[in-house]
């Protein structure tokens, strides 16, 4: 049997190694304990201490024992109830984020653009590319002059969001060359309407031969229809594309009156296409000079209501 003395002289380096041992652990561990871990942790310091020091003075262990038991029980339980609700609460957002559907969502220059040299070069590079397309398209056809080719910009206006209203495709000055004379200046597309709205969605370039059947072939509404200039022959849209494929933008070039009848709409098109196929890399590198504004996220979630 163990004298009082010699029990104080084992429990005293004893009680000193679990205050040490904590000292070093507590801080480490605060960083992820919260709330009552935090102050059960302490308590359960405490604890150990208080019987550490009533074991040394009275060499008593059974009271001590059951403290000491009863404080590691109460911690356990802390321990297990911060774990359970961390592995909820990340299981209940894995299950919202999953039954979170983003059917829309697309990075867009923020509005105004800034007048600076940039913007200056951007509105250059679309008057060389109006020059350019013309030059190679009077090559087969002579007679076209300068003066009937035009080109625009039309960028996403996200201005009346908070309304629903997602984006409408739009021409800012300076991005238009030639069409101030014209009643369709500032004619408006939605997202999938007209060529400029489509070539938005989906993000390719397209050739439109004003025919009879235009209404059918672009969804325009009458309204618009009427707006449109009524010497209209063609047009050219090209998607102003960011890094990642998708459009942000649409650039159009198009003619003023040009005969198209049955005989000379195949070879046309033909000849459309090919222009479309030769500047599209002219387009990207428009496009490129964008990438230096910063941008804006409009987005379309569709989720389940609370």
């Amino acid at each position: 049997m163990k004298s009082k003395e010699d029990k104080q002289n084992y429990t005293g380096p004893a009680v000193t190694g679990i205050i040490k041992l904590a000292a070093e652990i507590i801080p480490k561990c605060q960083a992820w304990m919260r709330g009552p871990l935090l102050v059960s942790t302490y308590i359960t310091v405490m604890v150990t201490v208080i019987s550490g020091l009533i074991v040394k003075n009275t060499g008593d262990y059974l009271l001590p024992s059951v403290i000491i038991i009863l404080a590691l029980i109460i911690l356990a339980f802390n321990c297990y109830v911060l774990y359970f609700r961390k592995n909820l609460v990340d299981r209940m957002k894995e299950e919202m984020q999953n039954e979170k559907v983003q059917i829309y969502s697309r990075k867009l220059p923020k509005l105004p653009i800034p007048d600076d040299r940039n913007r200056k070069q951007i509105t250059q590079l679309l008057k060389d590319l109006r020059q350019d397309i013309f030059k190679t398209f009077q090559k087969k056809y002579r007679a076209v002059k300068i003066e009937q080719f035009r080109a625009n910009i039309f960028m996403a206006e996200y201005d009346k969001v908070e309304k629903g209203d997602v984006c409408t495709m739009e021409m800012r000055p300076p991005f238009k060359v030639n069409m101030d004379r014209f009643k369709d200046n500032e004619i408006p597309f939605r997202p999938g309407q007209g060529a400029t709205g489509k070539c938005f969605i989906d993000h390719e370039a397209s050739v439109t031969v004003i025919s009879e059947d235009i209404e059918d072939q672009t969804d325009l509404t009458l309204k618009l229809m009427r707006t449109l200039a009524p010497n209209l022959s063609w047009i050219l849209t090209f998607p102003l594309r960011d890094k990642d494929g998708n459009a942000f933008a649409v650039l159009n070039c198009d003619c003023l009156d040009f005969e198209v009848g049955k005989k000379n709409e195949q070879p046309l098109r033909k000849e459309l296409d090919n222009l479309k196929n030769k500047y599209q890399k002219k387009v990207d590198a428009i496009a490129r000079l964008f990438d230096h504004y910063s941008r804006v996220r409009v987005s379309i979630v569709l989720e389940e209501a609370i």
